[in-house]
């Protein structure tokens, strides 16, 4: 995939909005509108994205290595800054796998924002519970609604219902993680890594798990656990 700008602007109605560009002999390429509204158009070389969950100074950004990328960010952020840009302005997210992309969050020191993307990966599918479905609305609220508060308050609740020490619970602690560490929550940050840490999971399981251990990894540097042997 070659390196791509594409503005992302706020959604208003949706049907105005196609009827508008198709009008200007623009041809629409994605039209979602749950479970929050995501259109893109495009002429030519001309894309224009247009989302509720953003408003403005929002840009998604496609690169040919989305890890690649993160791993370059974070170490010119932490050479220039002397830390992980967790919290805060300016902020640096880890790379996300969803199911059609690999994906992270930037925030400049002004607060516009940047989704940067790898299109073609594949999530590997949780278990069926409600957990799960649990972490699925919390990605969306995290990584494409940018509500973390949201997130964060509604997989504490799936945890409290869920009490198996397994793969599902794993990925629901590596994003609450996640979660802490943008917000600067380090209570939260330390309880979610800690707990993640003692889930111990079958051999059938540890290949599927295989990401939400590296970004477990990446989370205990951030609250100076440690990694275990």
């Amino acid at each position: 995939m070659p390196e791509q700008i594409v503005p992302v602007f706020k959604a208003g109605e949706a049907e105005a909005t196609l009827a508008f560009w198709k009008a200007l002999g623009f041809e629409v390429l994605y039209d979602m509108r749950r479970p929050y509204t995501y259109l893109s158009v495009r002429r030519n070389t001309l894309q224009f994205d247009f989302s509720s969950g953003v408003g403005v100074g929002f840009c998604l950004v496609t690169v040919d290595d989305v890890d690649a990328t993160n791993a370059a960010f974070r170490a010119g952020t932490k050479a220039a800054y002397g830390r992980q840009l967790r919290s805060g302005q300016p902020r640096l997210g880890l790379v996300s796998q969803q199911k059609t992309d690999r994906r992270f969050n930037l925030t400049d020191p002004a607060g516009n924002q940047l989704l940067v993307l790898t299109a073609g990966a594949r999530l590997e599918e949780l278990p069926r519970s409600p957990l799960a479905q649990a972490i699925k609305a919390a990605r969306v609220s995290t990584y494409g609604e940018g509500n973390l508060t949201w997130a964060a308050d509604h997989l504490e609740a799936a945890l409290l219902e869920h009490a198996l020490h397994d793969r599902t619970r794993l990925a629901a602690l590596v994003l609450r993680g996640d979660i802490a560490a943008q917000t600067g929550d380090d209570a939260a940050l330390h309880r979610a890594v800690g707990e993640a840490k003692k889930i111990l999971l079958a051999p059938t399981d540890l290949a599927a798990a295989e990401f939400d251990h590296e970004r477990l990894k990446y989370l205990e540097d951030l609250c100076e656990l440690g990694v275990e042997p």
